[in-house]
């Protein structure tokens, strides 16, 4: 069975969609707003990490291309319609030649935690020590596409991309566009 991985965007814009208040008030009960107290928006309640203001900037054209195993031919940001709050989603899709696909989607809630165990729960993910808090990665042989999920604090970063050479080369684009995604975090 092939996996849409615009499905993913789709399931974590919705998740992030429900995220918020949805009234338009502004804060939700008992919550201070996003830029109380000088924080930039995006910056948790904890004051863990913050997001990039983009996404399509995180990444390098040479990650991209392994990714995408060969060179993109369009960019957008990943922008959900109705995230509250806002800034608590980035995130890219690369598109390249024969309907192939990549993307990097971060997305920052209170329970980015619980995200990340129900995202990772399916079969053929397995673990990656020293990435983030946690970090589970999914590509093996025979796949059409790969991925890994990483939790960083309140933040949950989806990689993917369309399988391009052998499973291990692959897993190992995946690990280091996750690292050097996490890099591009600021403190909250």
């Amino acid at each position: 069975m092939r996996f849409c991985w615009l499905s993913i965007i789709a399931i974590i814009a919705l998740v992030a969609a429900g995220c918020g208040e949805s009234s338009g008030s502004g804060t939700a009960p008992g919550r201070a707003p996003a830029t109380a107290g000088g924080a930039e928006a995006g910056a948790s309640a904890q004051g863990s990490v913050k997001l990039p203001a983009k996404g399509c900037g995180l990444l390098s054209d040479a990650t991209v291309t392994a990714l995408l195993g060969g060179s993109p031919s369009s960019s957008s940001e990943l922008r959900p319609a109705g995230v509250s709050p806002p800034g608590s989603v980035a995130g890219c899709i690369w598109r390249g030649a024969g309907g192939r696909q990549a993307g990097i989607t971060l997305h920052q809630s209170p329970g980015s935690a619980r995200d990340f165990a129900d995202n990772t729960s399916g079969p053929g993910f397995r673990p990656v020590p020293g990435l983030g808090d946690k970090a589970m990665l999914q590509v093996a042989a025979g796949q059409e596409e790969g991925s890994i999920w990483v939790l960083k604090g309140d933040i949950d970063i989806l990689v993917f991309g369309t399988l391009s050479g052998p499973a291990d080369r692959y897993a190992a684009t995946l690990r280091q566009a996750a690292a050097t995604t996490l890099t591009h975090l600021g403190p909250g």
